[in-house]
């Protein structure tokens, strides 16, 4: 339907256009003379046909639907005026007219357009032609105005044909007082296209030919790289169709430009003048743009100079063609990134802003017909103007949803992470749903330290290649903040990925008309000597000297405009051009006039000293206030007196736009603050060297006073510190990050917004740095000051991780902080995770890797390089800083980014670094830096294999695809020319290239086996491939997955293969003889799919890549071995570092991560995954004056322990095995100085004995009989002090199983009597209390049943309709009473009860506990029974607690996420507290309470 509708509203919009629109034309073949031969020479028969030629293609082709041929009552002068002032009274929105025939110049009285009496007295008679002048002027009468286009097609008489000089002078020169109005005041756009140049002989026709050629061929590229013909685009602006016309000229050898015909324009026609051809309507409307009512597309207006009254709405001009090509591409690419870039001051901000402002309708309308249609978006279709400014990739994607939320018709944009494929998933329905969005982008070169590359990797690239999303980007080609961090980065500009060349703003004739324009309207301003009438010529003279000596750059010409409005004279000419001379230009010195200027104000005398601070500020900027204060005293100069709060509000009122620029925040800051920053970040330098300031010594000194203005309690620290204070550490340098990476207190305050990107240069060597990597990902976004509810997530988050993988370094300096948390680490079974960094990977994530070594010198082509392959690109990074140091891309096929390049294979360093990749259909080759493809080979084949390697000063690269192998060589050098050497036909699937000295051997794995070729050599290089005789033992299981190779010496190394099933390797020497020696030495279990080699000093390791994780092994040490788990596994995507650290770069989701694997190997690291059909159930049993134990259940097997505090995870666990059932519950008891433990599995529950060593004393098993597809899912084992018995009770389907065990389980006791139902259990508890009581609950799916078994045998006691999700049985005891009670809890949809059972059902009706808990798994009765508590467990937190005794909710915060989902809790009493155990998927922690939490006087008994 929405389709269908879709279709409709197009149509009828065509419909519509073509009623709307009128194709006017004049043809005149036949001219009167008195002599016959004349008059045969004049005639032009076939222009009728080349007339219905032209209108067919108009109407057809180009959207106009009415047709009227002016001269059908004749080609006279007299009858061609009367059927123009038809043609020019008809109403249509959209008109044409074509006149062709011949055309005269006439010296200077003009170029005139031949009637048929035109040679009637024998001699030309301009009284009896048209003047193409008075045409002009008839057609641009104000009265008929509509967008028109005049195209002549006049095929000269004479020799020399002026047409094009005509055009130009019609409608260029402003001669005539109909174009110099329409100029003026004209709404509706008109062009006249002159069809031959200058000195150009045309035939007849020849134009409309060269437009239906123009027309046919749909993958016409403009200059810009634009498409003009592609199918999404539903319109096609007349300059393109002029260009594309222009192209078939030249292709016909007119290679003059000024031969080829010309288009000039009164006012530009809009880009939907013609339709486009080849249209297409598809499913996404990536050309019906979104609407965006009910806001302005920015979030502050002063961040492009867009508020009222500004510099900006007052004083821009010109730029005419910039802008128009902007609007263009805006109005013809379905998607892409366009940037706009230009040194410091060139005005790439206004030209945004003034893109952004143009498309308000209600701006436009006060500027009347001033604007030039051509610069013109259509209205309300720029969506988005924001300022990348001390923005990061984060706070920069905040801002932009929340304008996006506001299109209409818009979905909600998830708060996504801007490295996840949602974050660009929601901006595909976006499109989908509301329309295409047009967004611009402003000072990418001024994000936060580290950020500009990755706002333009994961925001920008990404939504540029969303289909509907056009992007527009002002940036300089480097980022003005920069941590000290050496790094050969590749510049903005080759990280975005353009869709067009750049707009380059520069000093140019364009650029400086529009400064003149600039400066005239600033010198026109209120109290300028220049204003008014009188003034008008040194206005001009001062504009264009202006203009000329400002060298393109705005930012100076307006500083210097301002300077001379400030004058009480003009300024003559020769004091002028000496003014300027004496530095009149210069920024600095235009800088220290305007400073001088301000402190020459009132209040103001220290004006350079408060500034000062707005040089080194970071984010959006500062208000005035004591922060703003701090900084500026920070960097006055010595023995300079403090500055005041009045000084700085002096300051603040007396600056004006010139040097300082204002903003309000927004919606999601403080409303009404107004922050200051400076108004270009060009004049930061002045202001710190004036006072012999670097940058870097700058920011130290801020960095130190921030830092003791706080005095190590971050806790009262104002908001600028916490949030940006890491970005000024990052320009300090390494070892001041460090600093503030060991700071806890510090690390949980600020923004991981700005501190996050800056941790991965520091994993090396900095634990802080490390742990703060893994965890502020997780941190929940707030701004300063945080609540306690968020601080307190964040530090559980980060107490958790540290104790885990930190519990040496930064975890020991958490523990003796006083209250950091209201509970303890106590222990947990998660291994330590090895050291690791991430870098970020391209769009799209890694899908292949490569860890090129280098030659230990400076430069990109020397120094070791991690490159991932990844959707139509390679990045080449640092990988110790991650800095991306080269981009290689795909060549661009219909504007998408190419296919996902599977390998990449790298050899040589320096100049004879080579990169070789492939994807699945093509094999690409680069050479050193190169950024496109040097070579590509594809042979219609499904390319599955490479590999590369270089032997005796050759290289050599092989690609197989399953039934052939193809081998290149090329000689090592700094050119690269590929020679294709073989192609051999073989079943080879996977292939791995092994040098050893002065030979190289190819593994080769194919479907069912392994084989080894050699490379032939000859004295000429490579010559091909030979195979070995060489036994390899074995056949594969199933085809081949992978294969690596690896030389530990110059003769000896390794070869390894995966089916699959297994991973084989085998030593490979080539000693003496031809044929090499291969050995057997390993064959690992593994359904690996990618496989690499690499080692630790001297000790050879292999990785295998399988489904979910990387399994390591040591070759030749088989006891040495790890997994490691992946979050999101890329295909085999892994790669050694080559110089024997054990590093290995693997790529998990939007990630490349680094890891250490040594570590892993010494502890046979890895985490074990719990199928997903396994439920994690475990217990905890306390125990008098010792830890509690701890059952855990794992597949078939019940792991026993009792940790300490602070436990190794590897603490030995004694295994219960359940004869390979798993175990669906398990229940525990201390009793009779032992321990017993049930576990259910299948249809059988089985019952350990253990003493306290936690030996297996004995087991019994007591059988449910019953269907075996139908488990246990609950039970419950409770000691009955009194009987020296042990209770058990298992909910089974209808029943509830109950048996009588004997406390040292000698035997499996004896059944009691069933408790049945009509519905089946879901769950149960049960208890013993204190007055020996036995008690049992049970959820029944819709309800809720007690009983009490006593001398009468069972009673029911509680029956509530209900249908809860879990529940939970305990006691409060009365020790005034000495009466126990038994306590009931339960959740049912949202809400939490809690009924007293003790006496009659009525007696004490349930209670519901305030508050709404929509998400409660499980429900906890905890600590001692005179003082319970009631713990709320949901899958991210364990909430508030329930104080059963006094009713009410203690003040505690409860235990906030921890990082993963929580499915069971059980709690125990210690000597020193509570003990909480908390169950995850695949981990479990325990935690300890205090025994204050229950309150004074409990002593937690």
């Amino acid at each position: 339907m929405v389709r269908s509708d879709t279709d409709n509203r197009l149509a009828l919009l065509k419909a519509e256009r073509r009623s709307s629109s009128l194709v006017g034309t004049i043809a005149v073949p036949e001219y009167l003379h008195p002599d016959a031969a004349e008059r045969q020479r004049l005639r032009r028969p076939q222009l009728d046909e080349v007339r219905d030629r032209f209108t067919e293609t108009v109407r057809e082709k180009l959207g106009f639907g009415e047709a009227l041929r002016a001269d059908r009552g004749g080609a006279t002068r007299r009858q061609l005026w009367a059927g123009l002032g038809e043609f020019l009274a008809a109403d249509a929105q959209r008109k044409i007219l074509y006149w062709t025939g011949h055309g005269i110049q006439r010296g200077d009285d003009g170029y005139f357009l031949a009637c048929a009496d035109s040679w009637q007295s024998g001699e030309f008679d301009p009284a009896r032609a048209v003047s193409l002048l008075e045409l002009v002027g008839f057609l641009l009468r104000p009265e008929y105005e509509t967008d028109t286009l005049l195209i002549v097609d006049a095929c000269s008489s004479q020799s020399y044909n002026s047409l094009g000089e005509a055009v130009r002078h019609a409608v260029e020169l402003e001669r005539d007082p109909p174009v110099i109005r329409a100029r003026e005041n004209r709404r509706k756009g008109f062009a006249v296209i002159g069809t031959s140049g200058a000195d150009a002989h045309v035939p007849a026709g020849r134009w409309v030919t060269w437009l239906e050629e123009a027309l046919a061929k749909p993958d016409f590229v403009a200059d810009d790289q634009a498409r003009p013909f592609e199918p999404s685009a539903l319109y096609l602006p007349l300059p393109y169709l002029c260009r594309a016309v222009d192209a078939r000229a030249a292709d016909d050898g007119l290679d003059d430009p000024a031969q080829r015909p010309d288009c000039r324009e009164v006012r530009a026609l809009p880009n939907n003048f013609l339709d486009n051809p080849y249209y297409h309507q598809s499913d996404r409307p990536v050309y019906t743009p979104a609407v965006l009512t009910r806001r302005k597309p920015w979030i502050e207006a002063e961040q492009f100079g867009l508020e009222e009254n500004s510099h900006l709405s007052r004083h821009f001009a010109g730029r005419r063609d910039v802008l128009s090509r902007i609007v263009r591409w805006m109005d013809t690419h379905p998607k892409g990134l366009l940037a706009v870039t230009g040194v410091a001051g060139t005005g790439k901000t206004a030209l945004l802003g003034r893109l952004a402002h143009t498309s308000l309708p209600s701006w436009r309308e006060t500027l009347g017909p001033d604007l030039d249609p051509a610069t013109l978006p259509r209205a309300g279709t720029v969506h988005a103007a924001l300022s990348c400014r001390g923005q990061s990739a984060h706070s920069l994607a905040a801002h932009l949803r929340e304008v996006l939320a506001d299109v209409d018709g818009a979905p909600p944009l998830p708060e996504e992470p801007v490295t996840s494929e949602k974050f660009t998933d929601a901006f595909e329905e976006l499109v989908g749903r509301a329309g295409s969005v047009n967004l611009l982008f402003d000072a990418l070169d001024e994000a936060l330290p580290d950020q500009a590359y990755a706002i333009a990797r994961h925001v920008l690239n990404p939504l540029a290649a969303t289909p509907g999303v056009r992007v527009i980007v002002g940036t300089r080609t480097q980022p003005r903040r920069r941590t000290t961090a050496p790094a050969e980065e590749e510049s903005l500009l080759d990280t975005l990925e353009l869709s067009v060349e750049p707009v380059v703003l520069g000093d140019d004739e364009e650029a400086r008309a529009s400064i003149t324009g600039m400066v005239l309207s600033v010198l026109d301003t209120e109290h300028s000597p220049y204003r008014g009438d009188a003034r008008r010529e040194d206005r001009d003279w001062t504009a264009e000297i202006v203009a000329a000596q400002s060298h393109g750059s705005f930012l100076v010409a307006r500083l210097v405009a301002t300077g001379l409005a400030r004058r009480t004279t003009v300024a003559a000419e020769a004091e002028l051009l000496a003014w300027l001379r004496d530095g009149g230009m210069d920024l600095r010195t235009r800088l220290a006039e305007e400073t001088r200027y301000l402190s020459e104000q009132p209040g103001a005398r220290r004006a350079h000293e408060v500034l000062r601070a707005l040089a080194v500020i970071q984010g959006p900027g500062l208000t005035p206030d004591a922060t703003w204060l701090t900084l500026a005293n920070a960097l006055c100069e010595a023995g300079s007196p403090e500055l005041t709060l009045e000084d700085l509000r002096q300051v603040c009122r007396s600056a004006d736009g010139g040097i300082v620029a204002t903003q309000k925040d927004g919606a999601r800051q403080t409303a009404g603050r107004i922050r200051h920053q400076l108004a270009h970040p060009s004049y930061g330098e002045f202001f710190l060297s004036d006072a012999g300031l670097t940058a870097r010594e700058a920011h130290r000194r801020v960095l130190d006073t921030l830092r003791a203005r706080a005095g190590g309690d971050w806790s009262g620290a104002d908001e600028y510190t916490l949030e940006y204070l890491g970005a000024h550490a990052a320009q300090v340098g390494p070892d001041a990050l460090r600093e503030l990476f060991e700071d806890v207190g510090f690390l949980l305050r600020t923004n991981p917004d700005v501190m996050l990107p800056l941790a991965a240069g520091l994993a090396r060597d900095c634990d802080g740095a490390v742990l703060y990597g893994r965890v502020a990902g997780s941190f929940p976004r707030a701004s300063s000051p945080l609540s306690a509810s968020v601080l307190l997530e964040r530090k559980a988050l980060f107490s958790a991780t540290a104790f885990v993988s930190h519990r040496d370094v930064t975890y020991r300096t958490l523990r003796p902080a006083d209250g950091f948390l209201p509970w303890q680490e106590y222990w947990t079974d998660v291994p330590p995770d090895p050291p690791e960094w991430r870098r970020s990977a391209p769009s799209g994530g890694a899908r292949a890797l490569s860890w090129r070594a280098g030659v230990g010198a400076v430069g990109l082509t020397h120094a070791d390089t991690l490159t991932a392959g990844g959707l139509g690109e390679i990045q080449v990074l640092h990988p110790e800083s991650g800095a991306r140091l080269l981009t290689r891309r795909l060549p661009r096929t219909g504007g998408e980014r190419g296919r996902p390049l599977s390998e990449v294979r790298e050899v040589g360093a320096g100049a004879r670094w080579a990169t070789v990749a492939r994807d699945d259909q093509t094999v690409y080759f680069w050479r050193a830096g190169a950024r496109m493809p040097d070579q590509e080979y594809r042979w219609g084949g499904s390319v599955r294999a490479l590999s590369v390697a270089e032997v005796e000063g050759e290289s050599v690269a092989l690609a197989a695809d399953g039934d052939r192998v193809w081998v290149w060589s090329w000689k090592i050098g700094t050119h690269l020319d590929t020679q294709l050497k073989e192609v051999r036909t073989a079943d080879v699937r996977q292939l791995a290239a092994l040098t050893l000295g002065p030979r190289m051997f190819v593994l080769a794995a194919g479907a069912e086996g392994v084989e080894l070729f050699e490379v032939s050599r000859t004295r000429n290089g490579v010559d091909g491939l030979h195979a070995c005789r060489t036994d390899f033992g074995m056949s594969l299981t199933a085809p081949a997955m992978a294969a690596a190779a690896f030389a530990v010496s110059p003769r000896e190394g390794f070869l390894a293969v995966a089916d699959g099933t297994a991973v084989y390797v085998w030593r490979c020497g080539a000693i003496s003889g031809p044929t090499p020696v291969v050995e057997r030495v390993a064959t690992y279990p593994s359904n690996a799919r990618g496989l690499a080699f690499g080692w630790y000093g001297d000790e050879p390791l292999l990785a295998g890549y399988e489904e979910v994780d990387v399994r390591i092994w040591s070759v030749e040490r088989s006891e040495r071995e790890a997994t490691l788990v992946l979050n999101a596994p890329r295909e085999g995507a892994m790669t050694f570092e080559p110089g024997g650290q054990g590093l290995l770069a693997v790529a998990d989701g939007p990630y490349i991560r680094v890891v250490d694997v040594v570590p892993a190997l010494e502890a046979r690291y890895g985490i074990q995954r719990r199928p997903s059909n396994e439920r994690p159930v475990l217990a905890l049993a306390g125990a008098p004056g010792g830890p509690p134990l701890l059952c855990r259940a794992w597949h078939d097997q019940v792991r026993i322990s009792r940790p300490e505090q602070g436990d190794p995870a590897a603490l030995p666990a004694t295994e219960l095995a359940h004869d390979g059932r798993t175990v669906t519950a398990v229940a525990a008891v201390r009793a009779a100085n032992g321990w017993t433990v049930a576990a259910a599995a299948s249809r059988t529950v089985r019952l350990w004995r253990l003493d306290d060593s936690l030996s297996v004393i004995t087991h019994q098993d007591i059988p449910l009989g019953g269907d075996a597809g139908q488990p246990a899912r609950a039970l419950s084992l409770v000691g009955d002090p009194a009987a020296g018995t042990l209770r058990l009770s298992v909910a089974d389907g209808r029943r509830l199983v109950r048996h009588e065990v004997p406390a040292d389980v000698s035997s499996a006791g004896i059944a009691v009597r069933e408790i049945r139902t009509d519905r089946g259990f879901c769950g149960i508890d049960t208890r013993i209390l204190r007055d020996g009581s036995y008690w049992m609950a049970g959820d029944l799916g819709d309800q809720l049943q007690v009983w009490t078994e006593g001398e009468h045998g069972v009673e029911r006691r509680v029956l509530l309709t209900a249908g809860p999700s879990c529940l939970a049985l305990g006691e409060l005891y009365d020790d005034e009473d000495d009466a126990s009670m038994p306590m009931l809890a339960w959740a049912d949809h949202g809400s939490v009860y809690v009924k007293d059972c003790s006496g009659n059902e009525s007696i004490h009706p349930p209670e519901r506990l305030p508050g709404n808990f929509p998400d409660v798994t499980s429900l906890v009765f905890a600590g001692p029974v005179e003082r319970p508590v009631l713990l709320l467990c949901m899958p991210e937190k364990v909430s508030r607690a329930w104080d059963v005794w006094s009713r009410e909710w203690l003040d505690w915060p409860g235990i906030p996420t921890r990082g993963y989902d929580v499915h069971a809790v059980r709690t125990a009493m210690a000597p020193e507290g509570l003990v909480m155990a908390l169950q995850g998927e695949d981990r479990c922690d325990l935690i300890r309470l205090p025994h204050t939490f229950f309150g004074a006087g409990t002593g937690g008994e």
